[in-house]
């Protein structure tokens, strides 16, 4: 097989002995007439040029293969190199600066992952997926009891979240961090829209009781306290004959804690400390006045030296907690405060957290409060945020959850419904839990 030849050359040191000693054709392809002989090396006088023409942006990468590197050297050697050809050639295949090559910027990457998630969004479905109608028909019999009591919640005329009946005489019970806007609304499956109180919150489950003036609806039994183990098939009804998704749980209840605060600056390792490459724009950092390239020396008089050190230190702060930063820039220390934002859902520049977001948005958007519970049932069914709030079900048909945030990709969150049935009794008495 044909391999293709790496030649590095950097600036001060020269990087490229290639041997082509066994270099075979592909099997149906004609071999280079006069492959490069072994131990062959780019002649210094073409070495100076291509140095010349890189002009000292960083490390440079020729991909060539044995013949076109033949080529290239045999040119130079009876003076038919044209300075324009090889100027083409350095520029077609110079790599940006970085050793894994330059960082796209944040509006380059918002770009990327939107043209992914289109692709995404817009894909055929493939029957073997767990998504498919045909895999979805069989379960109608299963959810059809609790789509019953399943209902949508419409804030300012928008669904929002879905909610879940629990009692006859109208009240629903549903995702609170989404009633956003006026008026909040409840869509029944005869299609009617019926204006909707709030009775109470739970900000710990993220859970709102509403109220709706009808009488007669079908409501949902919260009387199992039975937890599905791992792997239990799953299914989560719609106000439709077919459910909206089927997955399997994952992980057993456990809690979710704060996934921390959130600065706002990209690091790498200096020889004093931590020092900042990139700041996100119209975060904390930027904010407090943070710069690229000013080394973090200490967090609230607690001194850093690593780069993992810092971010540990930060990942234990909760949102809105104010730290101060003291960094050495140039020549002088200077003392910024800063106060610690929320981990965006959106990629933010070339962190690790952006990237991971990216991947878990790439199906869709995640929940904006999808941590801080205190205990909740992990499954990979795939839900929309405004898809939260409504019932999950076992293949019994038995209501064993509240959706309540989707995470990740193929993560999201139910409240069990023994919590469930507490919050409500608790809420019916007007008495607002965590205010």
């Amino acid at each position: 097989m044909k391999r293709s030849f790496f030649l590095t050359l950097a600036l001060a040191t020269i990087i490229g002995f290639t041997s082509f000693s066994d270099v075979r054709a592909q099997k149906g392809k004609e071999q280079p007439k006069n492959p490069p002989p072994k131990g062959m090396k780019l002649p210094p006088e073409l070495l100076k040029q291509i140095r010349d023409l890189h002009k000292g942006n960083g490390p440079l990468q020729l991909r060539l293969s044995p013949q076109q590197l033949s080529q290239l050297i045999e040119k130079h050697k009876k003076g038919t190199l044209k300075q324009e050809e090889l100027k083409k050639l350095v520029q077609q295949q110079q790599r940006p600066r970085g050793p894994r090559g330059r960082r796209p910027s944040t509006e380059e990457q918002r770009k990327q992952f939107e043209r992914m998630q289109k692709q995404f969004a817009n894909r055929k479905v493939s029957p073997n997926e767990k998504n498919h109608s045909a895999v979805k028909k069989p379960f109608e019999s299963v959810v059809k009891r609790a789509a019953e009591s399943t209902v949508r919640v419409l804030a300012n005329g928008k669904q929002v979240a879905l909610g879940t009946v629990v009692q006859a005489d109208g009240h629903i019970i549903t995702k609170a961090s989404e009633l956003k806007g006026q008026p909040i609304e409840c869509q029944l499956r005869d299609d009617r829209k019926v204006k909707a109180t709030i009775v109470g919150t739970d900000k710990e489950n993220d859970l709102a009781l509403l109220k709706i003036k009808v009488h007669g609806l079908k409501s949902i039994a919260l009387n199992t306290n039975d937890t599905p183990p791992v792997g239990s098939i799953l299914a989560t009804p719609s106000m439709t004959k077919e459910p909206i998704s089927i997955g399997v749980v994952s992980v057993a209840p456990r809690k979710i804690g704060i996934s921390g605060g959130f600065l706002g600056v990209m690091l790498e390792q200096a020889e004093g400390g931590p020092r900042i490459s990139q700041v996100v724009p119209n975060s904390s950092a930027a904010k407090a006045g943070l710069r690229v390239n000013d080394v973090i020396k200490k967090i609230n008089g607690q001194v850093v030296k690593t780069t993992m050190a810092m971010i540990q230190m930060v990942r234990k702060m909760n949102p809105g907690q104010g730290i101060k930063v003291a960094v050495q820039r140039k020549d002088k220390e200077v003392m910024c405060e800063a106060t610690l934002g929320k981990r965006p859902t959106r990629p933010q520049g070339n962190a690790r957290g952006g990237r991971q977001n990216m991947m878990n948005e790439i199906g869709g958007p995640i929940s904006e409060r999808r941590t801080q519970f205190p205990n909740v049932l992990q499954h990979d069914s795939v839900l929309q945020p405004n898809q939260c709030g409504g019932p999950i079900v076992d293949l019994k048909g038995r209501v064993i959850g509240i959706n309540i945030a989707r995470a990740g990709r193929v993560e999201t969150y139910a409240i069990p419904t023994g919590t469930v049935k507490s919050v409500v009794a608790r809420l019916k008495t007007g008495k607002s839990a965590n205010n």
